[in-house]
């Protein structure tokens, strides 16, 4: 059984992977939520229960390295086999990086990348709603034709509270109305109107450089928020990375 791990920024998504065609069993911890590595390595064992231990485990982090140094300590104590880092490189499973400096692009994104490269090889647009929104697109000869970034909601709502004097962190609303009659409120509805729009609009500039009929691909814990704006044709993959991680690990991870 494999075990997946993709370290976000606020969160440690997993998938245990046994052979197929027996499903993956899968969870989402954040870290506020575990006493450090041991704590998330706690949480994993108790995630698994009774499912197999694993024989490897991959991983794409953008974690700090000490912190990911500690992780791996406590990985390798609750289950002494391989652990397996994904690294951001010039092509990888048949992707080619658009990067000039192909480990400059975050190895959460080079993942969905490559999972987008296994199941859409005609082409595809990805947008990964996480704390930080991305936008990628790939055309079929599985290059990286490049992306944009830019900031998610909570990462909004906490400039504007760090960077002005006297504006409020009043925190998102359901449906913000315009026009706002109140500060709180003028922010709510400048962030979650003005967000949607930008990601469309950065999803169709990326699309602009795709293949025609290049699958759209949504992924990301904010995915079913931001969906709307979006419009039809976009297929959900919630485990984008991870799907990403376990097609290289299955063709080019060391054995």
């Amino acid at each position: 059984m494999k075990l997946l791990l993709d370290l976000g920024n606020s969160a440690v998504k997993w998938a245990a992977v046994p052979p197929a065609p027996a499903p993956w069993r899968t969870g989402r911890l954040a870290y506020a939520e575990a006493s450090g590595p041991e704590g998330v390595v706690s949480a994993l064992r108790d995630g698994l229960g009774d499912a197999a231990a694993p024989t490897r485990i991959c991983v794409a982090s953008v974690l700090s390295r000490a912190w990911q140094r500690e992780l791996d300590a406590a990985l390798q104590r609750a289950w002494p086999v391989p652990v397996h880092h994904l690294a951001s490189t010039a092509s990888a499973a048949g992707v080619i990086n658009a990067y000039h400096r192909p480990e400059q692009l975050g190895v959460d994104r080079w993942a969905a990348l490559i999972g987008a490269r296994a199941r859409s090889p005609g082409g595809a647009c990805i947008v990964d709603i996480g704390t930080a929104i991305t936008v990628d697109g790939l055309d079929a000869e599985g290059r990286h034709v490049g992306g944009a970034i830019y900031p998610g909601l909570r990462l909004l709502h906490e400039a504007l509270a760090r960077g002005t004097a006297r504006l409020p962190d009043p925190g998102p609303a359901a449906s913000p109305e315009l026009p706002a009659c109140s500060t709180a409120d003028g922010i709510r509805a400048g962030i979650g109107v003005g967000t949607p729009a930008a990601v469309a609009a950065l999803a169709e500039a990326i699309l602009a450089a795709c293949p025609d009929g290049s699958q759209r691909l949504l992924t990301g814990g904010g995915a079913d928020e931001l969906a709307p704006a979006l419009g039809p044709g976009w297929c959900h993959r919630p485990h984008l990375v991870l799907e990403g991680l376990l097609h290289w690990s299955t063709h080019e991870a060391p054995r």
